[in-house]
């Protein structure tokens, strides 16, 4: 809506401009006259003529602007300020972010600014995630390695308020302490193509050796990228102390580690996509990672409404706490897919992706393909 504002106060303006200098210019040379000669306005030379033209959208033009975005500014701070504690609706979601694009405030369609967050609404403060306090249904949060899932579960622990699990005993989420079969959570990340919870120690001590999932939530990345992530994960372990963040030595990417990685990982990456979206026979929501990370916002509120969740919009707002997004990677310059893969790498990988393509019509999947 603003910027069809600031075409029309453009174009306005320079029709007015316009006109004006039509006008004078006609009288000019009608009043130019001197003993029946007639001089001939020279309009290009006129300084003060131009001057006045430009200066009326130079001054004008930002000031309106200016205006305009400023009145969106109150709109949108009055919008978060009423609707702090209602429910996030298709419509009430759509009506606050057209009014808060690229006010600062929502400068993208990723994330609020928690910065203007605490600066207009008096208090506020994102509780810490907890157990759940009723048993819900278990969901599986389904990745290849190096795809997201750590992201995703701050994300889900910010927006629902409730930890996360794991199959495995993670490092770095109070969730995975615990077999999920406890009840103490649901959301339970998962690297296999399966329901087997024997990977967690905890599981294995109660006897649990499967989770009944009722649903599942597969983060699918391009498998170039999350392949990158891995080798890094995996390489890195003995030369950083958070193996989620590290990076690989160059060196390692030009040994035969390297190649065997990638068709091997790439045949994983394979099967798990397959597994869960068209093996598992329950729902099953695609996250894809690309999305997620252009339009968490918007991802992450249709998530809850998979997850059957009541979301708020102080919720949405959360996600952009500091706590969320410790656990991403810095890459060097000579970290690229280009640099990496070599055209027998590109058409293993490319064919892995055509394989997933046979079973499920995925289109983002056309995109990954070299």
């Amino acid at each position: 809506m603003l910027r069809k504002q600031s075409v029309c106060l453009v174009l306005i303006v320079i029709a007015v401009g316009f006109i004006a200098d039509t006008v004078i210019h006609i009288y000019l040379r009608s009043t130019s006259s001197f003993k029946g000669t007639t001089i001939k306005y020279n309009y290009e030379n006129d300084k003060w003529l131009k001057c006045l033209t430009y200066s009326c959208i130079a001054n004008w033009y930002p000031r309106m602007q200016n205006k305009g975005k400023e009145s969106n500014i109150n709109e949108c701070v009055t919008l978060i300020q009423q609707n702090l504690y209602e429910n996030v609706t298709d419509k009430l979601l759509k009506n606050m972010m057209n009014k808060c694009f690229l006010t600062g405030i929502m400068h993208k369609t990723v994330l609020f600014n928690i910065s203007f967050i605490e600066e207009f609404v008096q208090n506020f403060s994102c509780p810490s995630a907890k157990y759940l306090s009723t048993q819900r249904p278990l969901v599986a949060l389904a990745s290849y390695p190096g795809s997201g899932n750590t992201w995703t579960r701050e994300l889900i622990e910010a927006i629902t308020g409730t930890f996360t699990g794991s199959i495995y005993t993670d490092w770095n989420f109070k969730g995975s302490e615990l077999c999920p079969a406890r009840g103490n959570i649901y959301i339970v990340k998962t690297h296999i193509p399966s329901d087997k919870a024997t990977s967690h120690v905890k599981c294995r001590e109660i006897g649990v050796s499967t989770l009944n999932y009722t649903k599942a939530v597969l983060i699918l990345r391009n498998p170039y990228q999350a392949l990158l992530a891995e080798f890094n994960r995996q390489q890195s372990t003995s030369y950083s102390g958070n193996p989620g963040v590290g990076i690989a030595p160059k060196s390692d990417f030009k040994t035969s580690r390297w190649d065997k990685f990638v068709r091997v990982e790439s045949e994983t990456w394979k099967h798990m996509a397959i597994y869960w979206l068209s093996r598992f026979r329950k729902p099953v929501y695609v996250l894809v990672y690309d999305d997620l990370l252009n339009y968490t916002v918007i991802e992450m509120y249709k998530l809850t409404r998979f997850l059957n969740i009541t979301a708020t919009f102080k919720s949405l707002y959360c996600l952009s706490s500091k706590s969320v997004g410790n656990f991403k990677r810095s890459k060097p310059k000579w970290l690229t897919i280009e640099a990496l893969f070599d055209s027998r790498l590109r058409k293993v990988v490319n064919d892995k992706i055509k394989s997933v393509l046979k079973v499920y019509e995925l289109p983002q999947l056309y995109s990954y393909i070299l």
